[in-house]
């Protein structure tokens, strides 16, 4: 029911729909909420990160958009 990712942050901003909706961020948006909580330094990391570094939370939605037969 509660899921927190740490990832890229482009890639968290792609399945989470953020700047532009995909296939994933459209099929799961109606049964779980995305929410990126926390933005890494690139220095929290050793060896440092290359790249943006995000903690990405999902939670499922207590009443869905969607039933199980309209999915």
């Amino acid at each position: 029911t509660d899921c927190y990712l740490v990832m890229r942050k482009d890639l968290a901003e792609r399945l989470a729909g953020i700047k532009k909706e995909g296939q994933f961020s459209v099929f799961h948006k109606p049964f779980f909420n995305f929410k990126i909580v926390h933005i890494f330094r690139k220095t929290d990391f050793i060896p440092m990160a290359r790249m943006d570094v995000v903690l990405l939370r999902i939670t499922q939605k207590k009443d869905p958009l969607l039933t199980d037969q309209e999915r």
